[in-house]
């Protein structure tokens, strides 16, 4: 089977398409795990900080 030349082209641009495509889910879910890192890190900095807080309150200084 001989393809014509435009159904060739097309389907490099779709081809080219998907590939970018990929590229930016790939991206996307990178950014969704950098995203959930910093919010998994967050939540741990803010329960470090409230023990922090409980301490204070336990130990007053003099």
């Amino acid at each position: 089977l001989s393809a014509s030349p435009s159904s060739l082209v097309q389907g490099e641009v779709n081809a080219a398409a998907s590939s970018q495509s990929n590229a930016s889910l790939s991206q996307m879910d990178e950014r969704e795990l950098k995203r959930e890192r910093r919010k998994q890190s967050n939540r741990e900095s803010a329960r470090r900080s409230r023990l922090r807080k409980q301490n204070a309150k336990s130990y007053p200084r003099r």
